[in-house]
C-alpha cells in the first residue's frame, strides 16, 4: 500500500519510507519470502526503511542460524534502516541481545532515542514499547524526547502500538507523522471486531 503524505512543516526535499511491522520472524519462516521482501523494498529505492516493532518472535538464535541477519543486511536505503522494539521482543526476555542481533544486520534500533536526518530535514523519534513497563522498564516521555529536536524540524514518531492515548500525546507534542504496527488489523474473526473497537484506526492511514 502506498500513501502520499504532506507534512505541515517544511522539509529539505521529498522522501520515501518503506514501513514494515510485525514480520514475526520464526524458525520456520520462509527465507525465500524474506528475500523477496528485501528485493521489493530495494526496488522501491527508498530514503528510509523502518521496522515498527515485532521483527522477531522468541529468541534471536533462529534469526542468526537461518541467515535472516544476512538477508536483512541487504536492505538498501539512502538514509538508513531503523527499528523500534515491540511487545514480542520483550517476550524473548533478552532485549539487549535482540538489539545486538538487529544491529548485526545494519539495523539501527531507536530505543527512546532521537535520530536527526539532516539531509531530509526530519527527526525520527523511536520509542520503547508501551508494554516495556511489564518488564521493569520506564520509558522516557515523548515530551522529553521532543525537547531534543528544533521546533521547526518535522517530527516522525515510530511507536509500535497505535493506542488512542499514544496518538493523543503525539498530537499534543507536535508529531507530524506516526508510524506504527501491532494490530494486524485483527487478523482473524472475531478478533478483528475487538481491534476495530479498541483503536481509532486499526490499519492504514489515520488523519486528524
Amino acid at each position: 500500500i502506498e500513501y502520499n503524505i504532506k507534512l505541515d512543516k517544511e522539509i529539505k526535499k521529498p522522501f520515501t519510507i518503506a514501513l514494515m511491522a510485525d514480520v514475526h520472524l520464526k524458525s520456520f519462516t520462509s527465507k525465500r519470502l524474506i528475500a523477496r521482501m528485501v528485493e521489493i523494498v530495494n526496488a522501491m529505492d527508498v530514503d528510509l526503511v523502518v521496522f515498527a516493532g515485532d521483527l522477531v518472535d522468541g529468541e534471536p538464535e533462529p534469526y542468526l542460524k537461518r541467515g535472516f541477519d544476512k538477508l536483512l543486511g541487504n536492505l538498501e536505503a539512502r538514509c538508513g534502516v531503523y527499528a523500534v522494539l515491540g511487545n514480542h521482543e520483550y517476550y524473548s526476555l533478552i532485549v539487549d541481545e535482540m538489539i545486538e542481533t538487529y544491529e548485526k544486520s545494519g539495523i539501527t534500533v531507536l530505543r527512546d532515542k532521537v535520530k536527526l536526518i539532516d539531509s531530509l530535514g526530519v527527526a525520527l523519534i523511536g520509542r520503547d514499547d508501551y508494554m516495556s513497563y511489564m518488564f521493569g522498564v520506564t520509558r522516557r516521555s515523548l515530551k522529553d524526547l521532543v525537547k531534543e529536536i528544533p521546533d521547526e524540524t518535522a517530527k516522525i514518531l515510530i511507536e509500535h502500538q497505535p493506542r488512542n492515548s499514544i496518538i493523543k500525546r503525539a498530537r499534543e507534542n507536535g508529531i507530524d507523522l506516526q508510524l506504527s504496527g501491532h494490530t494486524h488489523n485483527g487478523q482473524t474473526f472475531p478478533i478483528n471486531l475487538v481491534i476495530k473497537a479498541m483503536y481509532k484506526k486499526a490499519w492504514g492511514l489515520y488523519k486528524r
